[in-house]
């Protein structure tokens, strides 16, 4: 189709389902609904500029391959652990003491109630002691890294390869100092902030090697 030239792919939302459908029905419905659109993506506006290209933004979602090509091009990277393995993870955390130990999930995790209000899972400090089963660690992996002491954080925003950066002032508030979206919105200082040539080149390399032209970066600054 080529009355786009411009395509802004962003969250889009998974299909709804009939209300009438059978409970047997609703997995094959959702599943051949997202094939659909999967394939649908494929050869819309090929030669339309996306913001970004499906197949690029689910690609550079992995956490892994993100840290894997953040550290090719010279960014620094907390020891981290990808694991599901309860002797790994508690080797891990005990190997990074005295420092302490982050748990972080792969992708935003929500539970709903409509009792209660909406509760998210933050970045949070963990222990050996704060661990439940194994059978529990072992059926839900994470992502585990030593803990970066901040003296404030960065969110920088590209767009091609023009960035724009703000200081967040995260560790002057109580409920930022593990994880600075925790913090209201109305409490979270932020201020304009210079992007240095060098983090400038390294962000604009990383937005290359994951073929995208928009992108977010989350930096620690460390008192250093």
């Amino acid at each position: 189709n080529k009355n786009f030239d411009i395509v802004w792919y962003r969250r889009p939302k998974a299909p709804i389902l009939s209300s009438f459908l059978h409970e047997n029905d609703k997995k094959n419905s959702l599943r051949e609904n997202n094939i659909f659109f999967q394939n649908f993506w494929q050869i819309i506006a090929r030669d339309a500029i996306w913001i970004n290209y499906p197949d690029n933004a689910r690609r550079a979602n992995c956490k892994m391959l993100q840290l894997k090509l953040a550290m090719q091009v010279g960014f620094k990277i907390p020891k981290t652990l990808f694991s599901n393995d309860p002797s790994r993870i508690k080797a891990f955390i005990t190997g990074n003491l005295p420092e302490q130990t982050i748990y972080k999930t792969f992708s935003p995790v929500v539970w709903y109630n409509p009792n209660i209000d909406l509760h998210l899972a933050y970045t949070s400090c963990i222990t050996v002691s704060d661990l439940t089963s194994d059978a529990i660690l072992q059926s839900t992996a994470g992502i585990y890294q030593k803990k970066i002491t901040k003296f404030f954080e960065l969110r920088i925003t590209y767009f091609g390869t023009y960035g724009v950066a703000v200081k967040l002032h995260s560790q002057e508030h109580p409920k930022g100092q593990i994880d600075w979206r925790a913090i209201p919105t109305e409490d979270l200082i932020i201020e304009r902030y210079e992007i240095p040539p060098d983090l400038n080149e390294k962000c604009i390399a990383l937005m290359r090697e994951l073929g995208l032209l928009f992108g977010c970066f989350d930096l620690i600054v460390t008192p250093d």
